[in-house]
C-alpha cells in the first residue's frame, strides 16, 4: 500500500521499488516581510453577524498602514462637505432617530445566509454597510449612497476595480470560531533548487481575541448634535 513504483510509459502498473524513500522538493529558509494587509474575522453576537476588519491595509508603495485611521481619514472628508446647519431654535428637540448606528468603514460584514437546498446549515456572506455622500449639486437634494467597499485582498475578491458591483463572497460558518481568526498577507522570498529567487504573496492564519461588540444598534435614540 505505502512502496513506491516508477512511472511507467504504459497503463499496467510497474513493480514496486525495494527499499526507497520518496524525499519530496522543499523550500529551506524562508523570508517573511511585514504584513501588509491583516484582517480579523470576529463574532459579534450581539448584532448575530460576524465582521471582517481591516487592520492594516496596503498604502500602494509596498507598506501598510492602519485600517482604522484610513477609514477615518474617509469619514471625515465626507464629514466636512456637508453643510453646517443653523442654530437650533429655542425649544427644539434635543434627541434625534437612528435607523441604524455607524460602523467604522473598516469593519466589512458577513451575514448568515443558507447553503444552497439547505434548510439548517448556513454559511457567511459578504455583505456592504451604506456610505451616505453629500449632494455635489445642491445642498437641498438628497445625499447619494454608495456601498463601503474593502480594501484588501483578502476581502475584496469579486468586487470590480469601480466599486460598482460584486460577486457573492462566501466564508464556510465554522471557518470563524467563538476566538475567532487573523489572516495576514505578505511577500514570501526563498531559492529554489536551482538557485533561483522565489518570491510569492502568502497569507497566514492565527488565532483570534475573542468575541468583539461593534456596537452596531437599529432603531436607537441618541442626543441631537446642536450644530444639526
Amino acid at each position: 500500500m505505502f512502496s513506491l513504483s516508477p512511472r511507467g510509459t504504459n497503463a499496467a502498473a510497474a513493480s514496486p521499488l525495494p527499499q526507497h524513500l520518496f524525499l519530496p522538493a522543499g523550500l529551506g529558509t524562508v523570508l517573511d516581510a511585514q504584513p501588509h494587509e491583516t484582517v480579523a474575522l470576529v463574532r459579534d453576537e450581539s448584532a448575530d453577524m460576524v465582521w471582517g476588519v481591516e487592520q492594516r491595509v496596503p498604502d500602494g508603495l509596498g507598506a501598510a498602514q492602519d485600517g482604522t485611521q484610513v477609514a477615518r481619514r474617509v469619514t471625515d472628508e465626507l464629514a466636512a462637505q456637508w453643510p453646517s446647519g443653523a442654530a437650533p431654535a429655542p425649544g427644539a428637540s434635543v434627541l434625534r432617530y437612528l435607523l441604524g448606528t455607524e460602523v467604522p468603514e473598516s469593519w466589512i460584514p458577513f451575514l448568515p445566509v443558507h447553503k444552497p437546498a439547505e434548510t439548517r446549515e448556513i454559511r457567511l456572506q459578504r455583505a456592504a454597510m451604506p456610505r451616505f455622500v453629500p449632494p455635489t449639486t445642491a445642498p437641498d437634494n438628497p445625499a447619494v449612497t454608495q456601498s463601503v467597499r474593502p480594501v484588501t485582498s483578502i476581502l475584496r475578491a469579486g468586487i470590480s476595480d469601480d466599486n460598482q458591483s460584486a460577486d457573492p463572497y462566501f466564508v464556510n460558518e465554522d471557518e470563524v470560531p467563538r476566538a475567532g481568526i487573523n489572516v495576514k498577507g505578505a511577500l514570501r522570498r526563498a531559492r529554489w533548487l536551482n538557485g533561483r529567487t522565489v518570491v510569492w504573496h502568502g497569507r497566514t492564519v492565527t488565532s483570534g481575541r475573542g468575541e468583539t461588540d461593534s456596537g452596531l444598534r437599529f432603531d436607537a435614540v441618541q442626543p441631537k448634535d446642536p450644530r444639526q
